[in-house]
């Protein structure tokens, strides 16, 4: 378990697949989340959530495979969220991350932020990595601006990459180095 202020990043058991399943049946949810990234829609029967445990067993090579958490609320013992990383490189030292807030009650609370700081100690100063980069795409300015007010920069942009809802977008791609990541603070 990786505790924030509000928040706990807690490896995925089976009582939190039902929410996994309801958020990724939510089409407008899993449209801001993922895109028109159609590997990060998965499968939403029960089976086809197996591999958020999978991805937590001892099979599984945390450190090169990455892994899912869930998020849990502090206070409330709420399951409230998903988040993980994945595609380590360990010659460049970065990883790509994902984090969803599936539960709107808990939006814009801090949750979020809360959770991303969390994640972002672990891989900067648990596994030393020096680069974490995230994706989203240009008709998201919600999540754009919540990842530049946690630090990250536009590094990209993948003209016309996703196709959403009859309409082209651009893919953003941002980062945040562990420099302007310091102990948890955000050098903004």
């Amino acid at each position: 378990m990786l505790a924030g202020k509000l928040t706990e990043l807690r490896p995925v058991v089976e009582e939190d697949l039902q929410n996994v399943s309801k958020w990724n049946n939510d089409e407008a949810l899993v449209t801001f989340a993922s895109g028109s990234d159609k590997a990060y829609q998965i499968n939403n029967s029960h089976m086809g959530l197996s591999h958020y445990l999978e991805k937590n067993t001892l099979e599984n090579n945390l450190l090169e495979d990455g892994q899912f958490f869930s998020i849990y609320s502090k206070e409330k013992e709420t399951h409230i969220g998903k988040c993980d990383y994945r595609d380590v490189n360990w010659i460049s030292r970065s990883a790509t991350i994902g984090i969803m807030i599936g539960e709107s009650e808990y939006w814009g609370k801090g949750y979020g932020e809360d959770s991303l700081d969390v994640i972002l100690r672990y891989l900067f100063y648990s596994l030393n990595l020096e680069r974490i980069q995230i994706d989203t795409w240009s008709g998201n300015q919600r999540a754009i601006r919540f990842f530049e007010k946690c630090g990250f920069v536009l590094e990209g942009r993948l003209r016309k990459g996703e196709f959403i809802n009859g309409n082209y977008y651009d893919t953003i791609i941002m980062s945040v180095l562990r420099e302007d990541f310091r102990g948890g603070q955000r050098s903004i």
